[in-house]
């Protein structure tokens, strides 16, 4: 590659250059200028058969040959040759490889004895979809005949999108490309030669059959799957889909001998609905889709509803349950997220059932189950329950006054609650420190020394009381300073 470089008054072999081995040039934004050879090539000579040059974007002006090839006498093969600067000397046809132009007066008259005319022929236009097409380059003469020389420019071309190429190739007088499409349509086929355009339009058909499908789904119910019933022309055997709405989702279908179904495996709401049917096509059939619409039909409301009185701890939970008087079936209620579900039988719309488990204090969500049938819908109903602790609050505080550093801080614990001169065992721990105390809480109230001297600072320390069949346990924090 030659860039931007200048071969300026040289008088050497070849004028400035001699490549005398098979070489791939390029001469682009160069300075070719005042070059002289006494024989061949007055400014570049290449000696092999197999070389080929471009000269692209060049200055090229005043360079001269003794015999042939002012500017460039080649052996070998000419690639691109664009948007140069020639002067007043252009290359010329002298060793029958390159045809450029030359400068000619005004008011010159030149005439071609026997011009060739270019031509691009696709053969058997129409084409079929997918079916292979050939276009051809060629020349034919003035008096109409074929061009049989050998055809040594560099012949291109040019695709629509939708043109899919196959292979390309040439003869001794022709150059090809062979293509298809896989819609129909007409599109340009362009070859190009030295800049030189010529086009010709490819008609795309379709010489398939119409599968004549058709699509049935009937109306159904909120707990059925539809059913899509397929026909089409009797010797079709293939796989089709097909789609609801615009979902992403679909469903294959084998169609043998013209005939097919498919159950759609979706929980449908009601509603209005689109079934749609598509067949890409094959070899004997053209693509095709074709839609129905089915309705969803809304079942009835149950009607459901579930209470559960509060309880006290050690006592079970009764579910009480309504319902539309018509139904008598199975269902289940479940507490909370629990796994564990307990049957209930319905009968004419009312039924009960005992939770048959120990449930600590809390509140509780029991949830009616109810699967639905081809009545009734699908249905849960819910409702809140309070498992009451039995025993008595102790309504403990703790309260630990602010101290001066090398200060012990005392934990001041009293109740609100009357405890009857019960004694409360109490435990106070520190935040961050392995240490705790413990201390009895008698008449209402407990001093307990923390007995250990703090750093200053801010310190959390939490109240803990176990609880017992008569009183529930208790977990309170307080905070104090070490100034």
């Amino acid at each position: 590659l030659y860039d931007n470089s200048a071969a300026i008054d040289n008088s050497d072999d070849g004028g400035a250059i001699y490549l005398n081995s098979v070489n791939h040039v390029t001469f682009s934004h160069c300075s070719i200028v005042s070059n002289h050879c006494g024989d061949e090539g007055g400014a570049i000579y290449l000696d092999s058969t197999n070389s080929h040059i471009s000269l692209i974007n060049n200055i090229i002006i005043a360079n001269r040959a003794g015999d042939e090839g002012h500017v460039v006498f080649n052996k070998g093969n000419y690639d691109t040759i664009n948007n140069n600067w020639w002067g007043d000397i252009n290359p010329s046809s002298d060793n029958g490889l390159l045809v450029e132009w030359r400068s000619l007066d005004s008011n010159f008259h030149h005439v071609d004895g026997d011009p060739l005319r270019s031509q691009l022929k696709i053969e058997d236009n129409p084409v079929g979809i997918n079916e292979t097409a050939v276009a051809t380059y060629y020349f034919v003469k003035s008096d109409g005949s074929l061009f049989t020389g050998e055809l040594e420019a560099p012949v291109s071309f040019i695709l629509p999108e939708n043109i899919i190429k196959e292979s390309s190739g040439k003869t001794k007088n022709t150059v090809y490309i062979k293509f298809k499409a896989n819609q129909t349509g007409t599109y340009t086929i362009t070859a190009n030669l030295h800049g030189q355009m010529i086009s010709n339009k490819v008609t795309i058909t379709d010489k398939r059959v119409d599968p004549n499908l058709s699509i049935k789904v009937n109306d159904i119910t909120e707990d059925q799957k539809p059913v899509a019933v397929i026909n089409a022309n009797n010797t079709l055997n293939g796989k089709a889909e097909v789609k609801l709405n615009s979902s992403a989702a679909t469903y294959q279908v084998n169609i043998v001998n013209g005939k097919g179904n498919v159950t759609i495996d979706r929980n449908l709401t009601v509603g209005q609905y689109t079934a749609t049917l598509s067949y890409d096509g094959d070899d004997t059939f053209m693509p095709s889709n074709k839609s129905t619409t089915f309705t969803v039909k809304e079942r009835i409301d149950p009607n459901l509803n579930i209470k559960v009185d509060n309880i006290t701890e050690g006592q079970k939970a009764i579910a009480v349950i309504t319902a539309n008087n018509s139904i008598s079936c199975n269902m289940k209620v479940r507490l909370n997220d629990s796994s564990l579900a307990c049957p209930v039988e319905i009968v004419n719309g009312t039924g009960n059932v005992t939770i048959d488990r120990n449930l600590s204090a809390g509140q509780y969500t029991a949830t009616l189950i109810y699967d639905g049938d081809d009545t009734f819908m699908p249905s849960n109903k819910s409702t809140t329950f309070t498992v009451k602790d039995p025993r008595i609050d102790p309504k403990l505080n703790i309260k630990i006054k602010d101290v001066e550093a090398g200060q012990k801080a005392v934990a001041e614990i009293t109740s609100d609650a009357d405890l009857n001169g019960k004694w409360l065992p109490v435990e106070v721990k520190l935040k961050d420190y392995r240490y705790s105390y413990t201390g009895y809480v008698i008449d209402g109230k407990a001093n307990i020394t923390i007995d250990y001297v703090l750093p200053i600072g801010e310190h959390t320390a939490t109240l803990y009381y176990p609880g017992n069949d008569e009183y529930k346990p208790v977990n309170k924090s307080t905070t104090f300073t070490v100034k």
